[in-house]
């Protein structure tokens, strides 16, 4: 199914709720995973980041009901739910909390009087870094909003998926993912300036190069690891500067000269120092490309991850094994570990005429070596949310 259309997916999700629910959907949601190509962990520090929506998808289906009741089955997971709008809405299961976390908030800002049927179906990999919990929050509120014809901005739909992450997930994120999978464009990544809120469209394709992701297989639970530390250490270096400076600057305004101010064996010198360069690699990884430098582009992507393993500390050694032996594979240009951190995938640029060689040494190598197996996926660009 990885490889699967969106429109056949789409149709796929309208038959198994047909099944399911005895009539048709009377609207149907698709949402892209992402890839993040470079600006990692650059989000809730309102940076940059420069990341695109992916041929993977979670797609929800949804009628009305004429009563309070709220049933919903997820194909995936093989699991039902059923809530009433009358009342407290409560659940323990992670994805369900993200349904819960919506209705919660939908219920808060409009008048939702009846219930409704909803069928989740999707390819995007799960727990691998490529943002399935955000296509999913943002398929689960584009149904929403097209069943019960809510006027909802850009803005509020991305400020509704971040209420949820942080007051009903427990996962101090940052929008990027939300973003990206609203707003893609399959013309070329986003550059987003989280400081603005604001982006424009990069239109570039790779002519001979395909982003490959390993997925190590390494579940990471982003609520139960050490994300939330990150978030919280890098606010403290901030309040750490800004005390020696008697001044309120914001994450995004710090260089590397005030990074001074930090002991530089600690922590939160190690943390913002990420992030400052970090943000610069994001504008020498768009130059690179505009000039046609993958080389350089490759390289920047593995100073990424060199800075996110050793500075920000958020890989492990399944990730370290993954890039290892990347590096030595044919037609490697560069990679590094890809999204929340602490497992996931990594993201590699690797030149199209040798991919069957990239993979097969990659394979061989981490199972002879590492007694590692792992899944790989090449991937395509992607529009962001769409009504079916």
């Amino acid at each position: 199914m990885d490889r699967i259309s969106r429109f056949k997916l789409v149709e796929e999700t309208k038959k198994i709720f047909k099944s399911r629910f005895s009539v048709d959907p009377a609207h149907t949601s698709s949402a892209p995973g992402r890839i993040n190509i470079i600006g990692e962990h650059t989000d809730y520090n309102l940076g940059l980041a420069m990341p695109v929506g992916i041929n993977r998808w979670v797609c929800a289906s949804i009628s009305h009901r004429v009563d309070s009741q709220i049933h919903v089955f997820s194909k995936n997971f093989n699991k039902s739910l059923q809530l009433d709008l009358i009342g407290n809405i409560e659940t323990t299961d992670l994805w369900e909390k993200y349904i819960v976390g919506i209705l919660s908030v939908v219920k808060q800002r409009f008048n939702i009087k009846f219930g409704f049927n909803m069928l989740l179906y999707g390819n995007v990999p799960i727990g691998a870094g490529v943002s399935s919990s955000a296509a999913l929050e943002v398929a689960i509120l584009g149904s929403i909003k097209e069943l019960y014809q809510l006027s909802i901005t850009t803005n509020e739909f991305l400020d509704i998926c971040s209420k949820v992450d942080n007051d009903y997930v427990g996962v101090k994120s940052g929008m990027l993912d939300q973003y990206v999978s609203l707003l893609s464009d399959k013309q070329g990544p986003m550059l987003i300036d989280f400081s603005k809120s604001s982006h424009k469209n990069l239109k570039f394709s790779l002519k001979k190069e395909n982003f490959i992701l390993i997925n190590s297989l390494v579940d990471r639970k982003l609520a139960r690891s050490d994300y939330n530390v990150r978030v919280k250490e890098c606010r403290e270096a901030l309040e750490l500067i800004n005390s020696k400076l008697d001044q309120s600057k914001k994450i995004y305004e710090i260089d590397c000269e005030d990074l001074n101010y930090l002991d530089r064996h600690s922590i939160h010198y190690k943390r913002l120092y990420h992030v400052v360069t970090e943000n610069q690699r994001v504008y020498k990884l768009l130059s690179a490309i505009k000039e046609g430098n993958i080389n350089m582009v490759g390289k920047i992507l593995s100073y990424s991850h060199k800075s996110l393993s050793e500075n920000y500390e958020v890989s492990c050694n399944e990730i370290e094994s993954i890039i290892k032996v990347s590096n030595y594979a044919p037609g490697f240009y560069g990679g590094r570990i890809m999204g929340g951190g602490f497992g996931g995938c990594t993201v590699n640029l690797v030149d199209s005429d040798r991919l069957e060689e990239f993979e097969s040494y990659v394979h061989y190598h981490l199972c002879s070596k590492y007694s590692l197996n792992v899944k790989i996926e090449r991937v395509e660009f992607s529009d962001g949310l769409k009504s079916h």
